[in-house]
Formats: C-alpha cells, structure tokens, sequence
C-alpha cells in the first residue's frame, strides 16, 4: 500500500538511530548509571535535520534517560562533552559534576591525533603530481572528506578550549 509508504519519516529515523546511539554511547562511556538523568545539547547546521531533531526530542529523552534535548544556544552550559556525528550535527552531553576533565581533554586530544594525518593523507593525495587526472566524482567526493576532517577538528578544538576554560 503506497499511503503506507513515507521516505522523509524513513530518513528521519534512520538519522535518529545515529544520534540515540551517540548519546547513549556517551552515557556509557561516562560510566553514568541508568538512574541518573542527564541533559543533552546538539548543534544542527541542517534546517531540516534540526526539524526532525527537534521532533523526536521526547523518544531521544526516554530511550537516553535524559531530562531533556535542546538545540545548543548563549544558555547552553560549559562542561559538556561533544561528540561530533558529521559536518552537520553534534550531539552534547552536559557533564558537570559527573566527570574528570582531564580525562576528557585526554580523549579529545585522542581524537585530534586521529584526525590530522587522515587531513594531511587527503591534502598529499590531492595536491600529488596527476591528481588532475583524477574523475570528477573522486575529486569532490575527496574535497568532501576534507571538508569534514576540518570541521571535526574545529569542534574537537573548540570542546578543548571550553574543557581547559572549565578546568581554570
């Protein structure tokens, strides 16, 4: 029965085990037992994902024990752990009080050590002698590659920064 058949509610909820299994991982990751409610952020760059986000708030919250799941603004409070999921999204598990910060930044700094030669592997092999040569579909599928590396380690960069500012 083709009524039964909707392609945008099937996207949204694929997209939505994506950012359950993230905040559910930071939980456990954290060691934060299934009787503590914690809150959560996230950061969407896309209109339509933020939507569907925003929509599905309240199943997010049951299935992560959360008190709740706001979109990251000026009210948002320091301390939160930040897991980027791609260019476009990062979810925020707010962790005052639960965690050592040294660890965390100890994580982070992991997690930039990880990325930067996967960037410089990409940039090498983009400016190598008969990249030109190269199909069109690589190339823009490489500058994409790029172009997410980069936006991962600025939000990894910028978590340190607030971890450090937390720290002082």
């Amino acid at each position: 029965n083709k009524g039964w058949i909707h392609p945008d509610i099937q996207t949204s909820y694929e997209s939505f085990k994506t950012y359950l299994n993230v905040g559910r991982s930071l939980r456990t990751q954290y060691k934060i037992g299934n009787s503590t409610k914690t809150n959560f952020y996230y950061k969407c760059t896309d209109v339509n994902l933020s939507t569907s986000i925003s929509d599905l708030s309240y199943d997010f919250c049951t299935l992560c024990k959360s008190n709740f799941l706001k979109e990251y603004d000026d009210n948002t409070p320091k301390g939160c752990s930040i897991k980027v999921i791609d260019e476009s999204l990062s979810i925020m598990l707010d962790l005052r009080g639960a965690v050592d910060i040294d660890e965390e930044i100890a994580r982070l700094t992991k997690d930039m050590l990880r990325i930067n030669p996967l960037i410089e592997q990409l940039n090498k092999k983009i400016n190598s002698a008969g990249y030109e040569k190269v199909p069109e579909k690589v190339k823009e599928a490489n500058e994409a590659k790029l172009t997410g590396y980069n936006t991962e380690l600025a939000n990894i960069a910028t978590a340190v920064s607030e971890m450090e500012s937390i720290k002082a």
